[in-house]
This record gives C-alpha cells, sequence and structure tokens, in this order.
C-alpha cells in the first residue's frame, strides 16, 4: 500500500474542504483538527503500547491499535496521526541517517525504520533519540504508517481521512536538519 506524498495529501484535504458546503460541517470538522493540542503525549504512547509483538504478520501486529484506535473519537485519532508524524518528523535528520552511509540511501526505507523505532515504543524511542549512531539500519516498519487512516476508515467507512498533519514525515521534508 503506496502513502500519498504529502503533496497528494494536502491537496486531497484541499478538495476535500473546497466541496463542503454547510459552514458547521466545516466548523465541526475545524473544531476536531484543533483538539490534538489538548492531548498529552502519553496517549500516543499508550496506544503505541497496543501493538501485538507476539504476532509475525505486520497487519496482525497493527490490528489491536487499530481496533482500539477505531473506537476512539475522530479527535483522538487525528492527534495519533499527529504525534505520530511529529516523532517521524523529528528522526528526519542526517545525524539518525548515518548508519545509512555505507549502503544504498533508500527515503521510503529510512522512512520505514524511523517508524520501526517509533513502533517499538517511548524507551527505545528516546534512547535512539540520545544516541543517534545506534539507529537501526535493517529494521522497518512500515505499517505503522497506515494506522489511523485505517481506523479512521473503520469506524467512518470513509477511505480519505480528512486531517492533515502540521508536519510532514516524507524524508528530507525536516530541512533544517539535513543541513
Amino acid at each position: 500500500m503506496n502513502l500519498p506524498s504529502f503533496s497528494e495529501r494536502k491537496l486531497q484535504f484541499i478538495q476535500v474542504i473546497s466541496q463542503m458546503t454547510d459552514p458547521e460541517e466545516f466548523s465541526q470538522l475545524e473544531a476536531l483538527s484543533q483538539k490534538y493540542h489538548k492531548k498529552d503525549e502519553s496517549f500516543f504512547w499508550e496506544m503505541i503500547d497496543l501493538l501485538d509483538w507476539e504476532q509475525s504478520d505486520n497487519e496482525l501486529i497493527i490490528k489491536p491499535l487499530i481496533q482500539v484506535l477505531s473506537q476512539k473519537s475522530l479527535s483522538e485519532i487525528f492527534t495519533f496521526q499527529e504525534y505520530l508524524s511529529q516523532k517521524l518528523f523529528f528522526l528526519d535528520q542526517k545525524r539518525f541517517a548515518q548508519n545509512f552511509a555505507d549502503q544504498y540511501f533508500s527515503v521510503d526505507t529510512f522512512l520505514y525504520v524511523r517508524a520501526c523505532v517509533v513502533a517499538n515504543g517511548k524507551a527505545f524511542y528516546d534512547h535512539i533519540c540520545q544516541n543517534p549512531q545506534e539507529m537501526p539500519s535493517d529494521l522497518t516498519f512500515e505499517s505503522l504508517l497506515y494506522v489511523a487512516q485505517k481506523a479512521y476508515q473503520q469506524q467512518t467507512g470513509q477511505h480519505f481521512m480528512p486531517y492533515l498533519p502540521t508536519v510532514s514525515y516524507e524524508t528530507y521534508s525536516n530541512k533544517i536538519a539535513w543541513l
């Protein structure tokens, strides 16, 4: 499953917003997208802890997280997506990519490696943030990128989630950190 680029998601978001004719619908969407600010980071890590590492298939690993997240409010689904984007954006730095120096550097693989770091929980994420030289280069977890979208779709039946995070998690989006 290929995730649309940040630019494509932004265009989809603009198209959905431009098709809204009911001012009340727009106000509700705007209010929902702002509510993530009221949540603390512990909610995000509590959700991440639901990943079932006893499973070997990625879809089964994320299944309990999707099930629980899909029962939360839309604002909580958006909150999860926002925090995931923020964590991946922070790891999008040259210093975390140094372990890829002696091999072909794939922007997609680097994104999936960053997702794996986040998926392994707060303690591992914090450890890697403090020790960038220990960033793995051979462990990936692309499936984490689709959790919020799948939870949203499971809850609403709609494919497109009308939420755009404040930052893009695509590789090289954290421009200043690559200088």
